[in-house]
């Protein structure tokens, strides 16, 4: 896992990013609003198309178990 924070996507400030291989990777993103941090999990395929996110309001702990959960998810069985 690395940790970074040179990339966004829609306002996110990537700050977590798992590389599954050399095109796929999950990514945690983080935004911070007049509401509060927001956060979001995408799919990343060649380091700048971001897909299928999930929305997290508020909530770090369930948004990083999110990014580990899908990470798993991805690696080969």
């Amino acid at each position: 896992m690395e940790t970074t924070s040179a990339r966004t996507n829609a306002g996110y400030t990537i700050i977590e990013v798992v590389r599954i291989d050399e095109h796929l990777e999950i990514v945690l993103g983080r935004m911070e609003t007049s509401l509060g941090t927001m956060y979001v999990t995408w799919q990343c395929s060649d380091g700048d198309n971001y897909f299928w996110g999930h929305y997290f309001d508020k909530d770090a702990s369930a948004a990083r178990r999110d990014l580990f959960a899908r990470a798993l998810e991805q690696l080969p069985k």
